[in-house]
């Protein structure tokens, strides 16, 4: 059950995750975005994320996007926007060039919980989960209503998450 005046975080519903050309194409991304629209519902707040590109990525971002160059290119520029069904909620919304999510601008919305949905499970949804119980923050996280890279990746990143019960809860959008 979600807890009263609860928080809804949805991580990085953007084009860039979703387009078949994108590097960084999230399997199964748009058939979570519905439930997400529909679970918005339940929650007093909601907020969405957005990964940006950094004008000029330094220390370990620098090597990161020579990995990942093509993102930065002209066909990517506008990709890096919100899905439209989650702009149309007309949310908040927190722009980071992190993977974790968890800011101050974040933080002052939730009031010592929230619930992650979004993409990807092993990398934004995990380190904005950390980042927000290192910083005190309980965190459920909507299990189906996540996306990896691949399968294994989400499954094990969902793993790893429950390792840290009670500060995380991995529910299903039933248990809602």
């Amino acid at each position: 059950m979600i807890p009263v005046g609860s928080t809804l975080v949805v991580i990085d519903l953007q084009p860039v995750f979703q387009l078949s050309n994108s590097p960084w194409c999230t399997p199964g991304f748009d058939s979570v975005v519905s439930g997400i629209v529909a679970a918005s519902a339940l929650f007093d707040t909601v907020l969405a994320t957005r990964f940006v590109l950094p004008e000029q990525p330094e220390g370990s971002w620098t090597e990161y996007y020579r990995l990942w160059s093509e993102v930065r290119s002209p066909e990517f520029e506008h990709s890096f926007d919100l899905v439209k069904e989650i702009a149309e909620l007309g949310c908040e919304v927190v722009s980071r060039p992190t993977f974790s999510k968890w800011c101050d601008a974040l933080a002052e919305h939730v009031s010592g919980s929230m619930t992650l949905v979004g993409v990807a499970t092993e990398c934004c949804v995990l380190a904005t989960a950390l980042s927000a119980v290192d910083a005190g923050c309980s965190v459920s996280i909507i299990t189906d209503l996540c996306r990896g890279s691949t399968s294994e990746l989400h499954d094990s990143a969902l793993r790893t998450l429950s390792s840290f019960a009670p500060q995380i809860h991995l529910l299903d959008s039933s248990e809602l």
